[in-house]
This record gives structure tokens, C-alpha cells and sequence, in this order.
């Protein structure tokens, strides 16, 4: 019995022919932070130093991104008085000081930027009263517990002056130091066109990214971590691309989802979805809408796919994040 295999990739990332990768396009979703920075007197509530500057997103974070929210790495600034520059492989502050995960009031939470909908964010903001952080603070990284040898750092940077410029930030028991982190995704948001081999037969594919900005949180990064989808995430419909903030046309929904195991080092994960003898029958799908996964893309095929009831649809699809 002929079973057809369909590879899409999660586009536009990746291209797969059969079982054979030919061709990694671009990433799927990057990832950037920024940290802003206020020192005040406490006494007189005067701003004695503020500064906003980008981190570097370490490895132990970007493996961790495989399997976890990033939101609920983001519970712990911490500060210390190394002034090395930051580096992909470090996994703690070179010169711990202190911690916490005070938010002085401030709440955390995220959505998506106003300007043209470009990227969505989670924004925490930590406290150091007058009695902690004391010293010459010259680095700051973001945690996800509160224990210094074991936790996971998700980033480090030399703290920064107003110039972009290494600096080292005095802190007396005088002073209150406020940290906002803000971790960012960008979505590719413009239409990417590449070619792949379906069934033996190559198709022109056309993605575009879906369900972008408010109300909609599939690109939330409070709970969507990458590619942890169900099957009824990934729908063929007979209809082309839609809006960036619309559904598909009378969806059928996948029937298994696998998600394939994750090796530290790729950034990337993988899922297979099957649509099984029973569904997705007769009718010419010429969409592939992959939502409510960490990276929602949408994929418009040439000539589309069909099938009968004794054949099955498997697509395979790889979701890709990288530093910015």
C-alpha cells in the first residue's frame, strides 16, 4: 500500500526533501533582551544613574528554551562586580554580590509592541533595597531560582552607562536599585517563498506568520515554549494564507503529534504530525496552518496536497529560535 509522506518545514526555516535536509533558510523566531537600569537616593528619590542596554542570551537559557517557558526563567536579577565581557557559554555572574526577586510593586507581564506589531515581550522589573547589592556592581544576569550554584542563568551583561560604554555602578546603603528585563520575540513577518520536494514533486511554499499581536498569545512567551504543541494545533485547510490575525477556512485537524526529542546545542525542535486514513479525504489542502505552538506559521503549497481514505499525510516540522 502506497502511504504519500508530505515534509514541510516549519517555515521558514526549514526545507526538507523526503528525508533529506537540503537547504536551513532562515530562523523561525529571535530572540533579543534589554535591560533597563535606575539607581535612586532613597531618601530624596532623586536618579543617580539610568542606563538601558541589550544582554547576551546564554547557552544553558537557549537550551533551556526547548522545553521551558521563558517567562518562568525570569524570576531572579542578580549582581555582581566582574566587569569580563559576556560570552555565549557562561552559566552564572563571574563575581556574585546578591540577588532577588522583590518586584518593589511592579508587576510582570508581557504583550506585544506597538510599533507594527514587530515583536511580543515579558517585562519584569526587581528591587534591591538600600541594605543589598552593596558594592562596586559592574555585571547583572537574569535567574530562574534564587540558588546561587544551581540555577539557570538566562543572561549576563557588563552593566552599561548611558553611552553604551562598561561601567561600574557605586552602590552605597543610600541608594535602591531598580532592574527591568525585558525578554522580546521577533516573528519573520514578512512572506518567505522557497521550494521543497512533496511527494516526489517540487511545490513553490509560501509562509507567513500567524496570529500576531493582541488579543491573540500564541507568540505569548508566559507559556508557549517551542513546538510543545498538541495535534489539534496543526489544521490543512482548502484555503489559501490568511490575515496575520485570522484562522483557517474550514480546518481539519491533525490526528497524532510526536515530539522529537531535543539535543543540547541545536536550538532547534522538531515534531511529526500525522493526518491519519480517516480525515482529510478527497479534498485539495493548499494550506498548512501550524498555531498555539511557540512559532505559529502558515504554509501556502503550489498545487496542494490530497489522499485517500487508505493513505496518510506526515509532516514533519522544525521549529528554529536564534540570539538576535
Amino acid at each position: 500500500m502506497t502511504r504519500p509522506r508530505i515534509w514541510i518545514p516549519e517555515a521558514p526555516h526549514l526545507a526538507l526533501r523526503r528525508y533529506n535536509e537540503i537547504a536551513i533558510t532562515t530562523s523561525c523566531v529571535r530572540v533579543e533582551g534589554w535591560f533597563d537600569l535606575e539607581m535612586l537616593h532613597a531618601a530624596t528619590g532623586l536618579v543617580a544613574f539610568k542606563s538601558r542596554f541589550r544582554n547576551t542570551i546564554v547557552d544553558n537559557a537557549m537550551n533551556a528554551f526547548a522545553t521551558t517557558s521563558p517567562a518562568t526563567m525570569m524570576q531572579y536579577v542578580a549582581v555582581g562586580t566582574s566587569g569580563t565581557a559576556p560570552a555565549t557559554n557562561q552559566a552564572a555572574l563571574l563575581a556574585h554580590v546578591d540577588r532577588t526577586n522583590a518586584t518593589g510593586g511592579f508587576a510582570d507581564g508581557g504583550g506585544w509592541a506597538t510599533d507594527n506589531q514587530t515583536y511580543s515581550y515579558y517585562r519584569i522589573t526587581r528591587v534591591f533595597t538600600t541594605a543589598q547589592a552593596i558594592g562596586n556592581l559592574a555585571e547583572v544576569g537574569v535567574f530562574d531560582t534564587s540558588n546561587v550554584s544551581t540555577s539557570t542563568m538566562l543572561c549576563r551583561q557588563q552593566i552599561k552607562d548611558g553611552a553604551g560604554n562598561p561601567t561600574v555602578l557605586a552602590k552605597t546603603s543610600e541608594y535602591e536599585l531598580r532592574v527591568t528585563y525585558e525578554l522580546r520575540y521577533y516573528p519573520v513577518l514578512a512572506d518567505t517563498t522557497y521550494s521543497a520536494t512533496i511527494n516526489g514533486a517540487s511545490q513553490t511554499i509560501t509562509t507567513r506568520p500567524r496570529f500576531l499581536g493582541s488579543p491573540f498569545g500564541d507568540w505569548s512567551i508566559t507559556n508557549r515554549p517551542f513546538i510543545s504543541a498538541g495535534a489539534t494545533d496543526f489544521q490543512l485547510s482548502a484555503g489559501g494564507l490568511v490575515g496575520v490575525q485570522a484562522g483557517p477556512s474550514s480546518p481539519v485537524n491533525a490526528s497524532t503529534l510526536v515530539l522529537q526529542s531535543y539535543t543540547t546545542g541545536n536550538f532547534y525542535r522538531e515534531v511529526q504530525v500525522e493526518w491519519n486514513g480517516s480525515v482529510a479525504n478527497t479534498t485539495t489542502y493548499l494550506s498548512i496552518h501550524a498555531g498555539r505552538s511557540g512559532c505559529p506559521y502558515q504554509h501556502l503549497l503550489t498545487t496542494g496536497v490530497s489522499k485517500t481514505n487508505v493513505q496518510k499525510y506526515v509532516l514533519l516540522m522544525r521549529g528554529i529560535w536564534t540570539r538576535l
